[in-house]
């Protein structure tokens, strides 16, 4: 296959329509939407791996409770 045709698959894969109307502008689009891809699908690896990197750590959290706040249901009686 040649770069061409590569190209063609490519704009209608995206959403090209083979009109006269808007031929002019389907490189310029293609060129565009495949730009929105590339930056999702980075987006999405960045997001995959910081889920992975951050599997398996125990988290311990502290809670700070000021003193004017206090539960005192929970007191033994």
């Amino acid at each position: 296959m040649k770069l061409q045709e590569l190209w063609k698959i490519w704009t209608y894969t995206l959403g090209s329509f083979n009109d006269e109307k808007t031929k002019k502008y389907d490189d310029i689009i293609c060129a565009l939407r495949s730009i929105i891809f590339i930056q999702l699908v980075v987006t999405n690896c960045f997001i995959i791996a910081g889920n992975i990197r951050h599997w398996e750590k125990s988290a311990s959290y502290t809670i700070v409770v000021p003193n004017c706040i206090r539960d005192y249901s929970l007191s033994e009686k």
